[in-house]
């Protein structure tokens, strides 16, 4: 098992993100030729657009099993108030996309200009309810978003009912809804997420290709016996390791088993100060989004250890069809500077290990 991308790559992903908007409209929000603007919805005088305080790119992708099949709906932001939403039913192989605009009047969510880019609203049930889909997320986010300067997670409801928000979802933070009209033993007649990210660019297949993960593949792992202790060290922060690791010259430590490295390790130095206004837990949001692969969202943990936050998520290799564990600790320094610690395992060696590498951080 190898993991080609390293564990710090959000650093330049912040760099890039600032940049995108421009080409993410240039490439999405242009009708196909033949198409035309779908005439839903006008712009009345006293709307105001809709500011989703979000990165352009940034996406939510959401398993829909309401009807009893496999879809997905997805929604990205364009900038500005403008989203794309993308479709796809996976028995039938119909794909809808296309764009609009956010209007809010009155603490109503409304949608403004819609232009079809591929597919039909007649194409399908779902497809002629997809509009409704949104409109209904973006409702229950529009009343209740106040909550997120209090509460990074927490649960709303409309007319159709519950929905569970969490903080670091892009566009309207929805993880799941309806809760209530799921079947608990199944989850059909729910939607949940799937994977989120920032698209790269306007055709990006993390979002504009999604079709669900493919089988993961696995394979044969050992047990892991305890080594020599080593130590690794970084700008005056220690860890205790063990000979199983090897230290590259990138500074990373890593363990290599059936691959050039299945379990990484590196500590770095992270401030503030260079991010703006951001705090830790904005850091968070953007290493779970810019992780460089595709976020596999379900037992995602935000939690404090010993004072200091710490993350754990996985993530699909799309390249290897592989599962990655993932964990962020971030220890406080001096001022605004942390130590930021990474632990990366690839996720068969984790559950067969589970208590060696744990006993590395907690």
């Amino acid at each position: 098992m190898t993991m080609n991308r390293t564990i710090s790559i959000f650093f330049i992903a912040l760099l890039s993100v600032s940049s995108i908007s421009h080409s993410l409209v240039a490439e999405s929000a242009v009708p196909e030729p033949g198409t035309i603007a779908e005439p839903f919805s006008a712009n009345p005088p006293d709307y105001k657009p809709i500011d989703f305080a979000e990165m352009p790119g940034a996406f939510a992708i959401y398993h829909d099993t309401r009807s009893g099949g496999d879809s997905y709906v997805g929604l990205c932001f364009l900038g500005g108030n403008e989203l794309a939403v993308r479709l796809f039913e996976v028995a039938t192989g119909n794909e809808l996309l296309f764009t609009l605009t956010w209007y809010e009047a009155a603490g109503i969510a409304e949608p403004g200009t819609i232009s079809l880019v591929k597919g039909s609203f007649s194409s399908s049930v779902l497809a002629g309810r997809v509009i409704s889909l949104v409109k209904g997320m973006a409702g229950v986010w529009l009343s209740s978003r106040e909550r997120f300067d209090e509460e990074p997670d927490f649960t709303a409801s409309d007319s159709s009912g519950m929905y569970d928000f969490r903080y670091w979802v892009p566009v309207f933070r929805v993880y799941s809804a309806p809760l209530e009209r799921a079947n608990p033993a199944t989850g059909e007649g729910s939607i949940t997420l799937a994977t989120a990210g920032v698209a790269q660019s306007g055709n990006d297949p993390a979002f504009y290709a999604y079709r669900g993960f493919p089988k993961v593949k696995t394979g044969p792992v050992d047990t892991i016996k305890p080594g020599k202790e080593l130590t690794a060290s970084v700008d005056g922060y220690t860890v205790s390791l063990d000979s199983n690791w090897s230290e590259g010259t990138d500074g990373i430590w890593r363990i290599s088993r059936a691959g050039a490295q299945d379990a990484a390790f590196l500590i770095e130095t992270l401030n503030l100060a260079d991010y703006g206004d951001r705090d830790v837990f904005d850091i968070i949001r953007l290493l779970v989004l810019e992780s460089g692969w595709q976020l596999v969202p379900d037992e995602l943990r935000i939690f404090v250890f010993n004072e200091c936050p710490c993350v754990y998520y996985r993530v699909f290799d799309p390249e290897t069809e592989t599962i990655t564990v993932q964990y962020k600790m971030f220890i406080a320094r001096e001022d605004t500077r942390f130590s930021m610690v990474s632990l990366s395992i690839y996720e068969p060696l984790y559950e067969a290990n589970r208590e060696y590498f744990d006993s590395i951080l907690f």
